[in-house]
């Protein structure tokens, strides 16, 4: 479906009741458009509105309907249709290179491209190569979330295996808010980078859910054949989230160092400022160092630890927490005596923050690691 018929869609909803979701649309529209035919929107629209416009749409086929997807959308059917619509606006803007937008844009949204009359069985076989090959040919999976901070893409068992589609054919994965939501995420994304993760990087396949209880089943009996079965299908859906939230932060980043303080003139803001991108830098090192980037990782803390003289003073706890980071680093890198002092620095500091406990025992073990590691064990 082009964007044009899902925008057209989408304002038809929001003169009858904009807090419809996809599955009200469903069930008041395209089951009303394609009552007499019982087919899918877009096959109905081929079939009848190929020169005629559609009497609400107000579209042909022509605008509404392309033979290939290039876009293939995974939503949850109890997010409101506008803010899918209005994701998908910002996917189309923020997203797809002039190039990408010269040529047909099309979504694959199961509500137009599906039969909503027709629930279909499906052998185990089409569900572990046909629909994964499908996806992985479109070439790019957006996964719509909302809201931010409590995305139910990730608890639904349909959606992590179009993830894990998407990845295991090398398609990219591109998760996508709507505007309203991006200033949050990055404030938090700034600020407060644990609850980042534990919203995003904690998927488990095995605690997902499905409305069908027979497409989880089917779902479960794929994983369990793919490679490493459901911890080899966490590693490789968490590691996608990761990516995607890396280039996310590495986003965040560029626009936060581009956006000057309020007022550049006033100390007070001038340091507020660098002092949440020296949080940034440092969590987006902390994603590097999950990824096995630990020259990027390295390079970043050092900039971080850099900047922070002109903000905190040398006894500060992010400063221990910087040097923390920069230690585990070290010891991925197998740099262990670096690693050593670095630790035993930041866990002196650490210790005289109680709130820090948490970060003073990761601290303390990548200390032993170190030691372990250059055979200092007495």
């Amino acid at each position: 479906m082009t964007l044009p018929a899902l925008q057209s869609i989408r304002n038809i909803v929001l003169n009858i009741n904009c807090s419809w979701t996809t599955h009200d649309v469903c069930e008041n529209l395209i089951k009303k458009w394609t009552k007499t035919d019982e087919i899918s929107f877009a096959e109905y629209l081929v079939r009848h509105h190929s020169v005629k416009p559609h009497a609400d749409l107000g579209l042909t086929a022509r605008d509404s309907v392309r033979e290939n997807a290039s876009v293939f959308v995974s939503h949850a059917w109890r997010y409101r249709f506008v803010e899918l619509v209005n994701c998908l606006e910002c996917f189309y803007s923020e997203n797809l290179s002039d190039e990408e937008k010269r040529s047909p844009v099309a979504f694959w949204v199961d509500l137009c491209v599906n039969s909503q009359w027709k629930v279909t069985t499906l052998p185990f076989e089409w569900w572990s190569s046909t629909f994964l090959n499908a996806v992985g040919a479109i070439g790019h999976t957006c996964l719509v979330l909302s809201p931010w901070d409590a995305p139910i893409p990730l608890t639904r068992a349909w959606c992590l295996w179009e993830i894990l589609s998407t990845k295991s054919k090398n398609a990219k994965l591109t998760l996508q808010f709507s505007r309203d939501q991006v200033e949050a995420f990055e404030a938090t994304l700034t600020n407060d980078f644990d609850h980042i993760m534990n919203a995003f990087c904690q998927i488990d396949v095995q605690k997902s859910e499905a409305q069908c209880p027979s497409d989880k089943q089917k779902i479960f009996d794929a994983v369990q054949h793919h490679d490493g079965g459901f911890r080899g299908v966490n590693l490789l859906v968490n590691n996608a989230i990761r990516e995607w939230l890396l280039a996310s932060a590495r986003t965040a980043l560029s626009r936060l160092q581009m956006k000057p303080p309020v007022n550049s003139a006033l100390k007070e803001q001038k340091d507020d400022h660098i002092r949440a991108v020296i949080y940034l830098k440092c969590n987006v090192a902390r994603l590097l160092n999950e990824l096995g980037h630990y020259d990027g990782a390295e390079e970043l803390l050092r900039s971080a630890h850099s900047d922070s003289a002109g903000v905190f003073p040398e006894t500060h706890t992010t400063v221990y927490c910087i040097l923390s980071t920069l230690s585990t680093v070290y010891t991925q890198q197998g740099k262990y005596q670096e690693a050593e002092e670095l630790s035993t620095r930041a866990m002196r500091g650490l210790a005289l923050d109680p709130e820090q406990r948490e970060h003073y025992l990761s601290t303390t073990n990548n200390l032993a690691a170190s030691l372990d590691k250059q055979g200092k064990r007495s």
